[in-house]
Parts: C-alpha cells; sequence; structure tokens
C-alpha cells in the first residue's frame, strides 16, 4: 500500500517535473521580442538554448524511461516491492536531474537579462486561466526547443 500512495502522489503532482518558480518560456513567441532585448542578448539566449537542447533532451528521456519502468511494476499482477521502490527512487533521480539542469539553464537566460527586462517578463508572466498559461500541457515543447520539456507549471 505505501508504495501505491507513492505512485498516485508522484502522479498528483505533475509540478514536481522540471519547473522554477517565477520561470516561464519567455524566449518563445512575441514577448522575447517585445522586453527590447539586444543582439547581443539575443545571440546570447541562443546559444544557451542551443547548448542546453541535447542534455534536456536526454534528461527528458530518462524521465520516460524511468517513469514507463515504474508504470511496468505497478501493472505487474504481484507487485515487487524491492523493485518497484527502486523504480521510485530512479523516476525521483530523473526529475531531480532534469530540474537542476532547467534551473540551470533558467539563470543563464535570467542572468542575460537587465533588472528592467526581468520585472517587464514578470509582469506580463501568463496566470493561470489566461489562453498562454499551459499548466499540465506537455503536449508540444515550445517552437524551437523541440525535445526540451514544456512548462508543466508557471516557469
Amino acid at each position: 500500500m505505501k508504495i501505491l500512495r507513492v505512485f498516485v502522489l508522484l502522479l498528483a503532482v505533475p509540478a514536481a517535473r522540471a519547473q522554477v518558480p517565477g520561470m516561464f518560456p519567455w524566449w518563445e513567441g512575441p514577448l522575447r521580442s517585445d522586453i527590447g532585448l539586444s543582439e547581443e542578448q539575443n545571440k546570447q539566449i541562443n546559444a544557451t538554448l542551443r547548448e542546453m537542447r541535447s542534455r534536456m533532451i536526454q534528461l527528458r528521456s530518462a524521465v520516460e524511461l524511468a517513469e514507463g519502468d515504474l508504470k511496468e511494476e505497478m501493472d505487474a499482477p504481484l507487485v515487487d516491492v524491492k523493485k518497484t521502490g527502486e523504480a521510485i527512487e530512479k523516476v525521483v533521480a530523473a526529475r531531480g536531474d532534469l530540474m537542476r539542469a532547467v534551473a540551470q539553464m533558467s539563470l543563464r537566460l535570467r542572468l542575460v537579462l537587465t533588472p528592467e527586462q526581468w520585472l517587464e517578463l514578470q509582469k506580463r508572466k501568463p496566470k493561470p486561466g489566461d489562453s498562454g498559461f499551459q499548466r499540465g500541457n506537455r503536449a508540444r515543447p515550445p517552437a524551437g526547443m523541440r525535445g526540451i520539456p514544456p512548462p508543466e507549471k508557471d516557469w
């Protein structure tokens, strides 16, 4: 029963996936051009996104693989507590690695911005209920970032 509760908790908290408080994919769409980025800032942002892309793809794949392994263990006719516990730990570790990488990327992108640009982004951040808010939307990553996990909360 304890493993089942942990599994339900993992499913019930989609925000446990990659997210950074206060961040959202501002580098996509018109908002990026609306905050007055310089040519140099655009180059730095593009370089960061290019550099992180393959790592994000690998990490998201690791999360999906670990989640698939956990699902298989949970769906087994007879649950092996030890194997299922190990699968849970792999999911937690994979999600942690992904969140760490997203946070590091977010920090690098944040450091490119001036304080004024950052404040403007915070003012324009989508809120729950807005059409631009993507909570729980894992169907399609932002354009230009294919393979990087889409935001699931307001990051």
